[in-house]
This record gives C-alpha cells, sequence and structure tokens, in this order.
C-alpha cells in the first residue's frame, strides 16, 4: 500500500492539472468565441452599412393624382422638364454650399439665396465647412399641390446620392469621405396667379421683386417703381415656377 501511495498522489496531481488545463481552455474557447461573434457582428455592420449606402431611398409619389390636376391648370405643364430643373436647382444649392458661395443662384427666388445663406453661416458659426460630391439623382415625384393665397404650390420630393462631410481645417467631423449617403429632398415650387391676394402674404421681396435697373429689392408687390432709382419695377418670379424651400427628409 506504501508502494503505491506516491502512484496515487502522483495520479491525482495529473488530474488535478487536466481539470484545470480543461477549465482554461473552457475559458479560452468562450473567450475566442466572443471575439469571434463580434468580428461576425462588425463584418455585419460593415456590409448592413454598405448596401444602405447602395440603396436609393424611396419616394412618396402623387403625381397620378395631382399631375392631372396641375395640367389642367397649366396646360404647357411638362412634367419631365420639371424634374429635370427640380434636379438642376438641388445640384446649383450643394455647389453653392460645397463653395461657400451663392454666385452659382443667381436666377433663384430670394428665398432660396437666404435659405442658402442661412446654412452657410450656420456652418461658419461653428468653424466647419460644408462638401458635397458626386451627386446622383434616381427619382423626382410630385408628392403635394396647393392652391392658397393667390399662389399654387407644387411639393416634389427627390431621392438621391451624395458624399457629403462637414470639414474643420483638414480634419472630417462629420460624414464620411469614403461612403456615400442615400437621401431624399423635399422641394416647394411656387407660382403665383393673383398678386392682389397675396399683398401682405410675401413680405420684403418674398417673391423676388427686383428693380431691373438697380437690382435693389422691393418691398411690395404693390410698388410699381424703384424707390432708389425710379425705375419700373419687373416682378421677377411671378408667372413663373420658382424653389422657395428645400429641406431634407
Amino acid at each position: 500500500m506504501k508502494e503505491a501511495l506516491p502512484y496515487l498522489i502522483a495520479g491525482i496531481a495529473l488530474l488535478g492539472v487536466v481539470l484545470a488545463g480543461v477549465a482554461v481552455a473552457g475559458r479560452v474557447r468562450r473567450v475566442v468565441r466572443g471575439w469571434i461573434s463580434q468580428i461576425n457582428l462588425m463584418r455585419a455592420m460593415a456590409v448592413s452599412e454598405e448596401q444602405l449606402a447602395a440603396t436609393p431611398k424611396s419616394v412618396s409619389s402623387m403625381t397620378d393624382t395631382y399631375l392631372p390636376l396641375i395640367e389642367k391648370d397649366f396646360p404647357t405643364f411638362n412634367f419631365e422638364e420639371f424634374c429635370r430643373h427640380a434636379e438642376m436647382t438641388l445640384q446649383s444649392v450643394f455647389a453653392a454650399l460645397d463653395q461657400g458661395e451663392v454666385t452659382g443662384l443667381e436666377g433663384a427666388s430670394q428665398q432660396l439665396i437666404d435659405q442658402v445663406r442661412g446654412e452657410m453661416s450656420h456652418a461658419r458659426s461653428m468653424g466647419r465647412q460644408a462638401c458635397y460630391r458626386d451627386v446622383t439623382f434616381y427619382q423626382t415625384e410630385i408628392v403635394r399641390y396647393i392652391k392658397r393665397g393667390g399662389t399654387c404650390t407644387i411639393r416634389m420630393q427627390t431621392a438621391l446620392s451624395y458624399f457629403h462631410y462637414m470639414m474643420e481645417g483638414q480634419r472630417v467631423v462629420e460624414g464620411r469621405k469614403d461612403l456615400p449617403v442615400q437621401t431624399r429632398y423635399e422641394t416647394d415650387w411656387v407660382y403665383v396667379q393673383d398678386v392682389s391676394k397675396m399683398e401682405g402674404a410675401y413680405q420684403d421681396g418674398g417673391v423676388g421683386l427686383r428693380c431691373p435697373g438697380c437690382g435693389a429689392p422691393v418691398t411690395s408687390l404693390g410698388q410699381k417703381v424703384c424707390a432708389y432709382c425710379g425705375g419700373a419695377v419687373v416682378p421677377a418670379h411671378l408667372f413663373v415656377w420658382h424653389i422657395n424651400r428645400y429641406k431634407k427628409v
């Protein structure tokens, strides 16, 4: 019996080592499985992000409902041409924000110019510069048609993608340079039908009234003569469609 005791002790010690090894191996396997799960999750998130970046947004379309009403009021209305114009205007807005100047918005309504300037001022106040690259348009549809206060308004919704990010100096602080963004924008297009019904509704040159002689804004729709140079006033955005608002949705 005494002769077997050392072997028994050695066996117990070996069993302890084996059990400890099994326990350690189990913990290692759990840790490894956790790492693998995290890696798989990160891969899935990366794939999902890339899929989202490559999948255009859907738009709310009421074109079939509102287009016949618009064509009844405006027999020469061309829907395809109007969509192209809406997309080109958005493109000019992005270019103006990217370049930090509104010179590319010549002919736009004062409301649109003021909105773009407001965005620029907000970015500058934070020490930032907006960047827009590679804008791609997918679909533009009518979502609403409103007749009120002497005006007609067509609300459009456009699905598009772009590379959009914000810079502080040489550092990207919002968005990514290497991944496009899929998004939607709404634009409101206004046509003035009855100036007399608008009096008081669009103050401070809201419909883009400009003097053709000196370019000064006209603050009243009833004003026929420029208060600065005495020239005849031309309503720059009466009897044409003009955009007075855009919004990311």
